[in-house]
């Protein structure tokens, strides 16, 4: 087992939605870490890995294979991220994100009964990690042809979110330089290098190594483990797939089988006075840039929902689609334990 880390170099976007005209009325929101998805893409690139296919599914499946090959990898490749941000030339974390909009520290999620809620009355839970985006707008440029400078091509302005990490205390303020720590269940290291990370030029630094795992990382569990009964968050999308094209409710999805079933699903944490809360969105897995075309769009539970898992036969019994393992391998549907 290895770190498997990822710096942004600079403020990244991580569009959740389509990129749309500036004169088109629309909601522009983005993700506050990145997708599975997109980690695997930004590994394969730093191992300099080409895929062949051009159905969008099965480029996933293609890397999946190729990296585990060239890693060496078990069934279970990358498991995370725990969030650590750079505040002032001190570190904070592991935290944990909330939907999109804040990471928490786990101990500062509790228990009151059967009711889960934010602690926010100790010095420690009072310092949280906000999560805001900038929304700009870019012009689109094109080349008449493959020599030619580029164009602004008519009609072609959009706009596109940039996320911003902000440390909050009770007294002050600052900006905050998100780290994003995984861990990697393969044999190879990973060498330090540079790669695009989401859109608009993002930037990043990857690299895995050998050292000891960051506070954290080795509690991370995906259904592909044996997990065992108890209480859990996930630190980022669980997939869902709708049985059919009417599908309402928990019950009429595949996804959850393996963690104990849609009752097992508590909610999302809010503050003492706010029961969890159970949030289904729509979830896109990304763009396909060797087929130049977004891959589908499934159903999930967002970062931070909290999960009772406790009918250890269900886990064990079940099976589940294909789709479902290939996404659990490269890290959808990381869970971190809760004590409290």
């Amino acid at each position: 087992m290895k770190t498997l880390i990822v710096e942004p170099l600079k403020p990244l976007s991580l569009s959740a939605t389509p990129i749309t005209g500036i004169t088109v009325i629309s909601r522009i929101r983005a993700f506050s870490l990145p997708q599975p998805t997109t980690i695997i893409g930004a590994l394969g690139a730093a191992l300099g890995i080409e895929l062949e296919s051009i159905d969008p599914l099965g480029g996933i499946s293609e890397l999946v294979s190729k990296i585990r090959k060239y890693l060496r990898c078990g069934e279970s490749i990358i498991k995370g991220p725990l969030a650590y941000f750079e505040v002032e030339g001190r570190i904070i974390g592991p935290t944990i994100p909330l939907y999109n909009y804040e990471f928490v520290k786990p101990e500062c999620i509790k228990r009151d009964g059967e009711e889960y809620y934010l602690e926010s009355e100790s010095e420690e839970c009072r310092e949280r990690i906000g999560y805001s985006t900038f929304i700009n707008t870019g012009v689109s440029l094109g080349r008449r042809d493959s020599t030619g400078e580029k164009t602004v091509k008519p009609g072609f302005m959009y706009r596109y979110p940039l996320g911003i990490y902000t440390y909050i205390s009770e007294k002050e303020e600052y900006t905050a330089r998100p780290i994003f720590v995984y861990s990697l269940n393969c044999v190879e290291n990973v060498e330090k290098t540079v790669v695009r990370l989401g859109g608009e030029g993002g930037l990043a630094e990857i690299y895995a190594s050998d050292r000891e795992l960051a506070k954290g990382v080795d509690l991370l569990k995906t259904p592909l483990d044996t997990i065992t009964p108890g209480v859990y968050i996930s630190v980022n999308h669980i997939p869902l797939l709708p049985i059919d094209d009417k599908t309402l409710s928990l019950d009429k999805v595949l996804g959850l089988e393996l963690l104990g079933g849609f009752k097992s699903v508590i909610g999302i944490p809010h503050g003492k006075s706010g029961l969890p809360k159970i949030v289904v969105e729509r979830l896109g897995l990304g763009y396909y840039e060797v087929a130049r075309i977004r891959r589908p769009q499934i159903l999930a539970l967002p970062p931070g929902t909290i999960l009772s898992v406790e009918n250890k036969e269900i886990m064990q019994k079940a099976d589940t689609v294909e789709l479902l393992k290939t996404l659990y391998s490269i890290g959808y549907a990381t869970l971190y334990p809760l004590t409290s």
